[in-house]
Order: C-alpha cells, then sequence, then structure tokens
C-alpha cells in the first residue's frame, strides 16, 4: 500500500492482517522514507518567504488549510516557511485557518491587519487557499499587493487568471513521479530511496500579486 501521509503503528498492523504486508510511506516527518519528495515540499515553502523577504516584507502570515486530510503536505510547506524566517531573521508567521470561503477568509485578514505590526505577507499554503486570501482582501478593499503580498503552491490554471494574477510555487510533476516511482521500487527491493537531486523541481512564478 503507498500512503503520501504518516501511518501509525497500530494501523499499519491492521493493513498487514488485511494482506498489506508493506506500507510505503511517501511524506514522513522523519525524514527516513522519501526525503526527496518531503523535502520539496519544505523547498516550497522556503521560496515563499524568500521571495516575500526580498520584496520587503518582514512580517509574514501562514494561510494554513482548514482540512485536515492534506495535513501531510501542509506540515512540511510551513515547516519550510518556518525555517527560511529564521534563517532570514525574520519573525515567525501567524498561522491562521483559510478556508475557501470569502467572508472567513476576511476574518483571518482582519486578525492579520490588526497585529503590531500588521501582517503585510501571506504564504499560502495552496493555490486555492491563495485565491481565497484574495477575495477575502477584495471584501475589506485591500489592494494586492500593495497592501498585502500573497504566493500561492501549485500554479494550477486558475491562478494566472485571478486579479491579480497570483504569484506561485510550481512543483516538476514528472521529477516527483519518477521520484514516487524510484521510491516504490527501493521500498520492494529492501534499498534506501533515491533523493531528487533536480534542483528545479519547485520553481518561483513570478506574476502580480507580490
Amino acid at each position: 500500500m503507498i500512503t503520501f501521509d504518516h501511518v501509525d503503528d497500530e494501523t499499519r498492523a491492521l493493513l498487514r492482517t488485511t494482506g498489506n504486508p508493506r506500507m510505503i510511506t511517501l511524506l514522513d516527518d522523519d525524514h527516513s522514507v522519501s526525503p526527496g519528495i518531503l523535502h520539496s515540499q519544505e523547498n516550497t515553502g522556503r521560496l515563499q518567504v524568500q521571495h516575500l523577504a526580498a520584496a520587503g516584507h518582514r512580517h509574514l502570515g501562514y494561510a494554513w488549510p482548514d482540512d485536515p486530510r492534506v495535513r501531510g503536505f501542509a506540515d512540511p510547506r510551513l515547516g519550510g516557511v518556518r525555517y527560511a524566517c529564521h534563517e532570514l531573521g525574520l519573525d515567525l508567521p501567524t498561522v491562521l485557518e483559510v478556508p475557501l470561503d470569502a467572508d472567513r477568509a476576511a476574518a483571518a485578514l482582519r486578525t492579520w491587519q490588526a497585529a503590531d505590526p500588521p501582517v503585510t505577507g501571506i504564504c499560502a499554503y495552496n493555490d486555492e487557499t491563495a485565491m481565497a486570501v484574495i477575495a477575502g482582501a477584495a471584501q475589506l478593499r485591500l489592494r494586492i499587493p500593495d497592501d498585502l503580498a500573497v504566493v500561492g503552491v501549485d500554479d494550477i490554471p486558475a491562478a494566472a487568471l485571478t486579479v491579480p494574477a497570483l504569484t506561485t510555487v510550481r512543483t516538476d510533476a514528472i521529477v516527483v513521479a519518477r521520484q514516487v516511482t524510484a521510491t516504490v521500487v527501493a521500498q520492494i527491493a529492501g534499498q534506501a530511496p533515491p533523493r531528487i537531486v533536480d534542483s528545479t523541481v519547485v520553481q518561483l512564478i513570478v506574476r502580480q500579486s507580490t
């Protein structure tokens, strides 16, 4: 069985009783199973912070998803954001849950705006979450990127169609697919999984939201 997220020992034991002797976890917080894929998720967060910091933003927020099923991706992305903030001498980001709802996103934005000093740059879990931030900002008449800069993740087709168009981090799906395949083959053979060596697996796509 192949899964992205961490599986506890009890669940692993239960799965073995159903005829699944081997569990391959592609994202795990101990970096031991598929470090290349996990590292690429951390790098998305680092790229978000590096870009916002280069534009002069010192006080950042992180738009956390409200879907617990994606935590396997959200945790390392936020970890990369926190690491980059520490690396650049920035305060750690203020993390708020941002649902895919304009009204509730606006409520999160009010909290960020009320901070002292206010948050001026948002690293979003993914592009849909970033779009919710943009919708909430429109309700509050905040100008993007003048009042608030936003960076997403994934570069979905709609990212280029938001107003303003969304700056985002794109992942090379072909490189990741090769890593998944190589990890599965290595685990079946009882070998250590390979690392992603392609430094371009994640790439910042700069548009008008920053």
